[in-house]
Formats: structure tokens, C-alpha cells, sequence
């Protein structure tokens, strides 16, 4: 395959330190193209912010400003943060969270204006509506929960807004389900479909296809178009040219295309796939699949952890399959008779690529780069293994699926075993991917082995595997991790006395879990993770407030006794007197998602009981950290912390 880079292939980077490990190479997301115009999101890990660039013939331009970041907190996670308006740009701020226009069509700099100022909402998933000269929105209305805050339902109101741009006045045009994602307008502009949801559920568990026919007077009402399935999750609904709506559906175990219209049940493009056509939707804006000219649908499959992409031929209803340099695709885009997207592998970093689809040329428009070889280090980059575990304890399941990175060699004296280090995704209904992450390869250059497990839940492999960890978190996908630490140690890859492990959001709680139920770890790390399930249900955000019914159990009005004693059972803040782990705490002091009052409460109790701990806290920092100094400061306390725990071992 014919690969071309728009820049140097190769950068010099040292993965052996931290500072180079965080800094660096920008991440990219939220792809767009509007008729000669190709522009997507770059956040830049040395400010901590997202502007939004376009593509030239000279290079990418910013065309958002400097000093302001572009990102919604919608459900907190975000996404579909911005749109293309003509030729113009809207745009959510970071810090305001209102709408931004930005004017920038001949004009030696862009010209910035703040199109709402309803500082009550905040605002996602943009779709420009030229025929009614205005945009369509999900809105978070927290003012709503302020005038709320005597009730027992202190929750924003999420709504589906317009927005006039000319006047930046909101109007409220659907209301009632507690979640709305996903919207899409018609072709012609006649009808706007989108996805929702209420308590309990999540969209990876049970959402809704809804049309609202925009054309007509009065207004129509709302249809729902997927009653016969009402325990599948849909998402990603998309208009074609012709008027036809499609949509992504797991009704059948895997997220599958499948065609909609009212009053007829949804038809799979496919029935036979065993393949996820998406990635979880925790953010909005996710383009997994697109329409081509000759009408055709291009999608992004998703087998064993590994992206592909896939056209399927109406007309003689095939599959052909493209071979790229690619282990994540995203995004995806037609742009002046190409493909666009972007994409990530095990040798390369996040890049903007191109493919023609008759060729299969690909280039690298933006990013793509190669690290310099030798990399600090004899070896260079550790590139995963893909490896399915034995599967032991969940019935019906053969394997744990995992990434294996082995350390850099030369490190440690023949015959002696690396450390290693598990890793826990978030979500816990996310997923990880085989690609070049600058933090592993720092692990693997400090004499690491590093594993990645897509344990029970994980998205990816199915609704039967995301499903079986309903009511089993905090057992079942630690059971998953100490399986693959186990076997590795029996295969003689690992130390079995220097096992670590690490986790964010709820791989932290996993992580967490782990070091409580069992004395095999020589240290772990949570970042931000869950320590107090009761606490967290009463406390978080509202999209995860009732997350925990599934995972755990539901908490009845009337404090239900046996779902009290698993909330209980499963919080590391109640498993003190058995534990004995080291641990090292990371925390955001601005966290919305998982207060800080969560971590400070397991290092209090843990310190009085005796146990090594370390913790530390970052101002300004919410779910995740963003600022480069944080992130540097994690890896190289992190690591200073296993080598105490080490010695201490000894």
C-alpha cells in the first residue's frame, strides 16, 4: 500500500522520559468537511487546549483563538463541540460554555463573537439547519437543577434547543427523556431524528430512535421508530441523500446498521455481522459510518480490538475490506473525492489520513509520525501483543482479551524477571486499543512489562460480553485481571513478587478492588477512582447518577437492604482492614465525576490503619487531567513510588 506523509516521518522522541513521554503531538477528534473546507479539533498537551484547524496547502491553520479551548462539559464527558455554519464555524468555550462564531472567509484574522448568553445552558452535539437559518442543540439547563435544589431530583434538564443566528435566542423544541444525543437533520431539512434515554440507563444499555417531522404545520409529533426492540441500545442515526434513515443497533449482540422508517421494524444492512460497527459513546459526535457518492456506506468494524474498515455494496450486497496502517479509526469523512479520518497504530502517532478508495492511497495529512529509531533505548518501541487469555470463571466465555507490551530489553541481568504492570480502562464499559501510547512506552523503558486487558463489560466484543458485567462489578472484572497477571506469571514473562497495577475513573475502582481482595500486588495506582459506591451514587453527575443500578444493584426509595449490603461489599473504602498494598493516589480537586472527597477518605483510613500510602492532588483539574505538568508529575511520582514498594519487597 502506497503510504505518503505531508511531514518528516519520524520525530526524535525519548520515551525513557516523562516530559517527552506527555508532551509533544497533538490528539485529534471531531473531524469535519464542508465543501472545500476540511477542519477538525487538536488539543495541544502543552497548553491543555483544544482549537480547531483547517486544512491548506501550506500547513494547518488555527482558526479558533488561542487562548480560548473548544469543548463542551454536556453529561460532562462531552463532544460535538462544534459545526461548520456555511463557511463560518460555531463553537462551544471551554470556560463559558456558550456557542462561538467565528467569521474567518477573507479576513486577514478571524473574528470571534459569543452567540449565546444563557450562562444557565450549556451546549453539544451542533447540527447546522441552513433552511431555518439556526442551529440544533442538546442543552444542559442547570439552572433548571438550582430551582430544583429543594427536591429530591436535583438533576440538570437536558432539552433539544434552536438557536437563532442571528440573535442567539434558545428555544426549547423537545423535552421529557433525561438524555438526548445524536441528532441529525434530514437532507432537504425536513425532519431532525436523534437518540434518548431516561433513568436508569446508558446508551450502551437501552436508548430510543426518535423523528420529529420538522416540515410539518403544527408541528408533528415525536415517532419512535424502534418500539420492537425497546431493550437494545441505538445510536449514531444518520440521513442518506435519498431521505433514507439508518441507524447503529445491537438488538442482535452487535452493533449492526440497520434502516428505519416509521411503522415498519428496523432492517439489519447485514444480519449476519459479528463485528461492532462503533466505539462506546461516552462522547457525542462519533462518525462511525458515512455515505458515498455512488452510494455506498463505508463503516469502521471493530474486531477483536482492532479497527478495519469496510464498504458495503448495495447493489450486490458485499463486503469489501481495505488493508491500512491502522489499529484505531475514527471520524470518518468525504472530502473532494476522498476519505477522511482519523486513525492510530502500534508504530505511529494520531494523524488526519486520506484514502483514495480506488487507488488505496493513503496519505498523512496531518500527524502520522514515526518515532526516531533507536528511541533512547536499544529497541525503540515495544509494540502490543494481541492476546486472548483462557477464560475460566464467567460461563460461555473462552477468553480475556488483552494487549502485551514487553519491557525494553537489556534492562534487567539474564533470567531475571520484569515488574509488571496491569492496566485498567475506564468506563468500566469502555475499551482500549492496540495503538502507540507514549505513557506504556514509557513503562516499557523503565523495565516494565505492561498489560491492557479489555476485561468483562469492556465495548468491542459484543452486547453479550458488555452485558455480563450487570450486577458483577468489582468481582468480575478483577477476577479477569488477576487471571491475566496469574497467567503471565506462570508463563514465566513476569516477576510474580513485582505485580502493579493502575487504573483511571473506574479502572482506579477496579485497581482499587484488586489491591483490596488480594495480597498478590506489590503496589497500584488509582487515578481518580471510585472508592465509596454509595456515596459516589448519591454525589456524581447526572448521566452516571443511576449507572450503579446496572452495575451493582438498584437502590430502592426505601434503602433496600440487600442492595445496601452489595454497595457496601463493593467499596475499597470498607475493605481497610484487609488491606495491606501500597498505593498511590491521584486526584483532580475540581472532579465533578468522582469528588475528591472520595480519594481523601481511603488515604485517611488506609494511613490510620497503617498502610503505604502516597497521594496526590492537582488545583484546577477535573476527570482526567489536561494540564502537561500534572501529567508529567503522575508518571514520574508513579514510578518513584513502585521502585520505594520494590526495595521495600526486598
Amino acid at each position: 500500500m502506497n503510504v505518503t506523509h505531508a511531514s518528516s516521518v519520524a520525530v526524535e522522541r525519548s520515551f525513557a522520559q516523562a516530559e517527552q513521554a506527555v508532551a509533544g503531538l497533538a490528539e485529534y477528534s471531531m473531524l469535519r468537511s464542508q465543501g472545500e473546507e476540511l477542519a477538525w479539533v487538536a488539543y495541544a498537551p502543552e497548553t491543555g487546549r483544544n482549537r480547531i484547524w483547517r486544512a491548506t496547502p501550506h500547513g494547518p491553520e488555527a482558526l479558533t483563538p488561542h487562548a480560548q479551548s473548544v469543548r463542551s462539559r454536556v453529561y460532562e464527558y462531552g463532544g460535538g463541540a462544534w459545526a461548520w455554519v456555511g463557511e463560518d464555524l460555531a463553537w462551544v468555550d471551554a470556560e463559558d460554555q456558550q456557542i462561538w462564531l467565528t467569521r474567518w472567509k477573507n479576513r486577514t484574522t478571524p473574528e470571534h463573537r459569543r452567540l449565546t448568553s444563557t450562562l444557565a445552558l450549556r451546549f453539544a452535539d451542533l447540527v447546522y439547519d441552513a433552511q431555518r437559518n439556526c442551529l440544533w442543540a442538546v442543552a444542559e439547563n442547570r439552572g433548571a437543577q438550582q430551582a430544583q435544589a429543594e427536591s429530591s431530583q436535583q438533576e440538570p434538564r437536558h432539552q433539544l434547543v434552536s438557536i437563532c443566528l442571528q440573535t442567539g435566542l434558545v428555544r426549547v423544541a423537545q423535552q421529557g427523556a433525561d438524555f438526548y444525543v445524536g441528532l441529525s437533520l434530514a437532507t432537504d431539512g425536513s425532519g431532525l431524528a436523534w437518540i434518548e434515554w431516561s433513568h436508569p440507563h446508558q446508551p450502551w444499555l437501552e436508548t430510543r430512535i426518535a423523528y420529529w417531522e420538522l416540515a410539518s404545520s403544527p408541528a408533528a409529533e415525536v415517532e419512535y421508530l424502534t418500539p420492537e426492540y425497546p431493550s437494545a441500545a441505538w445510536l449514531q442515526p444518520r440521513f442518506l441523500r435519498d431521505g433514507r434513515l439508518l441507524a447503529l443497533g445491537d438488538p442482535h449482540n452487535w452493533w449492526n446498521l440497520y434502516q428505519l422508517q416509521p411503522g415498519q421494524t428496523p432492517q439489519a444492512i447485514h444480519p449476519h455481522l459479528t463485528q461492532e460497527l462503533t466505539t462506546p459513546p461516552w462522547v457525542m459526535g462519533l462518525v462511525s459510518y458515512l455515505e458515498l457518492p455512488d452510494g455506498d456506506l463505508l463503516v469502521v468494524a471493530q474486531d477483536q480490538g482492532v479497527s478495519q474498515l469496510r464498504r458495503w455494496c448495495f447493489q450486490d450486497a458485499t463486503w469489501q475490506v481495505y488493508d491500512l496502517p491502522c489499529s484505531l479509526i475514527q471520524s470518518l469523512v468525504w472530502h473532494q473525492g476522498r476519505v477522511c479520518f482519523i486513525a492510530q497504530s502500534a508504530e505511529a502517532f494520531a494523524g488526519i489520513l486520506t484514502l483514495d478508495l480506488e487507488t488505496g492511497a493513503v496519505h498523512f495529512l496531518v500527524g502520522g509520525e514515526r518515532p526516531a529509531a533507536p528511541v533512547s533505548l536499544p529497541k525503540g518501541l515495544q509494540v502490543p501483543r494481541n492476546t486472548s487469555l483462557p477464560q475460566t470463571h464467567h460461563p460461555g466465555l473462552e477468553t480475556i482479551p488483552a494487549f502485551f507490551y514487553p519491557p525494553q530489553p537489556g534492562i534487567w541481568p539474564p533470567g531475571q524477571r520484569p515488574p509488571l504492570l496491569v492496566l485498567s480502562h475506564g468506563g468500566p464499559t469502555s475499551t482500549t486499543y492496540p495503538v502507540l501510547n507514549p505513557r506504556i512506552q514509557f513503562w516499557t523503558h523503565q523495565g516494565f512489562a505492561v498489560v491492557d486487558v479489555n476485561y468483562l463489560g469492556s465495548c468491542g466484543y459484543g452486547r453479550d460480553y458488555r452485558l455480563a458485567l450487570a450486577g458483577r462489578w468489582g468481582e468480575a472484572e478483577v477476577a479477569d485481571i488477576e487471571t491475566v497477571a496469574d497467567w503471565l506469571s506462570e508463563q514465566g514473562w513476569v516477576d510474580p513478587q513485582r505485580l502493579c497495577l493502575r487504573g483511571q475513573s473506574a479502572g482506579g475502582y477496579t485497581t482499587l478492588m484488586a489491591m483490596a481482595r488480594s495480597q498478590r500486588w506489590c503496589a497500584g495506582a488509582s487515578l481518580y477512582g471510585v472508592t465509596d459506591l454509595l456515596q459516589l451514587a448519591q454525589t456524581t453527575h447526572k448521566f452516571e447518577s443511576r449507572y450503579l443500578d446496572w452495575l451493582i444493584a438498584p437502590l430502592s426509595s426505601k434503602q433496600n437492604e440487600s442492595a445496601m449490603s452489595l454497595y457496601h461489599a463493593r467499596s475499597p473504602l470498607n475493605w481497610v482492614e484487609n488491606w495491606q498494598t501500597p498505593v498511590i493516589f491521584f486526584q483532580g480537586c475540581e472532579d465533578a465525576v468522582v469528588p475528591a472527597a472520595q480519594t481523601r477518605a481511603l488515604v485517611q483510613a488506609l494511613q490510620e490503619k497503617g498502610v503505604k500510602v502516597a497521594a496526590h492532588y492537582f488545583a484546577g483539574e477535573g476527570h482526567g487531567f489536561r494540564q502537561a505538568e500534572h501529567q508529567v508529575a503522575v508518571l514520574e511520582q508513579e514510578l518513584a513510588f513502585y521502585r520505594s514498594c520494590f526495595a521495600d519487597s526486598k
